[in-house]
């Protein structure tokens, strides 16, 4: 295996291990964001060889999942680095699309629920008005 080939192996190594520790949602995900068409992946997954590697796909492994470069070039060293102070781990960043996901749900919940008041509110007046209505054409009888 030539050094290309095995760059190639450890970025889908890469790829494998952000989903397993649930760091990327789908691996699909990351294609989708640099679109990438699947056919081409699969056959460069069948064929290390090929010459489809993009660098922007390394790069965005490094920088956005903390994937060590030296590690995809090398094949030595942890997959990933850590670095101290403002830099987030990858399972930092997993967690923060997390919330955001969640975050957009929570808001989808509350539109929908003001939604239901309103149909609930108009059902309201318009049970109200009926009963209205039926009082005035039976009004009450007296003995």
């Amino acid at each position: 295996m030539n050094s290309h080939e095995a760059v190639v192996k450890r970025f889908f190594e890469i790829l494998d291990e952000l989903v397993r520790d649930k760091k990327l949602s789908y691996v699909n995900d990351f294609y989708k964001k640099h679109k990438i068409n699947i056919g081409n992946i699969t056959q460069l997954k069948k064929n290390h060889s090929r010459n489809m590697l993009k660098m922007a796909w390394l790069i965005d492994l490094v920088e956005t999942y903390r994937a060590s470069a030296h590690y995809l070039l090398t094949g030595e060293g942890p997959h990933f680095e850590y670095k101290k102070g403002r830099e987030k781990s990858p399972k930092h960043i997993g967690m923060e699309k997390r919330i955001d996901e969640l975050e957009a749900e929570n808001q989808q919940l509350k539109e929908v629920i003001n939604e239901f008041k309103l149909i609930l509110s108009n059902f309201d007046r318009a049970a109200s008005k009926k009963r209205k209505h039926a009082l005035i054409q039976s009004p009450l009888q007296t003995d």
